[in-house]
């Protein structure tokens, strides 16, 4: 685990919420030449979010338990008046259930081996998606062979 998972929580779903307010069109176009696909915008960062936040905490189901608890804690109490709170809470919930559901769709929340695979691939994934093809990814592509290759019980 790299920092606060509640404190990036927290911005990631603030980060979602002004992504949602942008008046810019609904979509968001990724893919390169030939690939080029429209993606809900909200759907689209939240799937950034949400892969942020389990690389962050190294995709620990234990963790994400530990985030739905605090969460579920601080939804039993009313939120502070103004300043957005409650949205920001329930984007939280938005983007905790996201998160569960790529752990647990690639079989990552149970199998160690495809834990360390889905790592390598969404921090390939992160960086391909910041700065795009003009940078080199030998590096991610190394770690993420590595991960693949690796035997599944080390």
């Amino acid at each position: 685990m790299q920092g606060n998972p509640a404190a990036l929580l927290w911005s990631c779903a603030a980060n979602c919420l002004l992504f949602r307010a942008d008046v810019q069109p609904p979509t968001v176009h990724v893919g390169g030449e030939g690939e080029n696909v429209a993606l809900d915008k909200d759907d689209f960062w939240h799937d950034v979010y949400a892969q942020a936040l389990l690389v962050d905490i190294d995709a620990d189901p234990a963790v994400l338990d530990a985030l739905d608890s605090q969460l579920a804690a601080r939804l039993r109490t009313p939120a502070p008046a103004g300043g957005g709170a409650a949205e920001v809470y329930a984007e939280e919930g938005v983007l905790l259930r996201r998160a569960r559901r790529i752990l647990t769709g690639s079989g990552a929340d149970t199998d160690l081996h495809t834990r360390r695979i889905l790592l390598a691939a969404m921090a390939r994934a992160a960086v391909l998606r910041t700065f795009g093809g003009g940078m080199p990814t030998t590096a991610l592509d190394d770690a993420l062979r590595e991960a693949i290759d690796a035997a599944p019980d080390s």
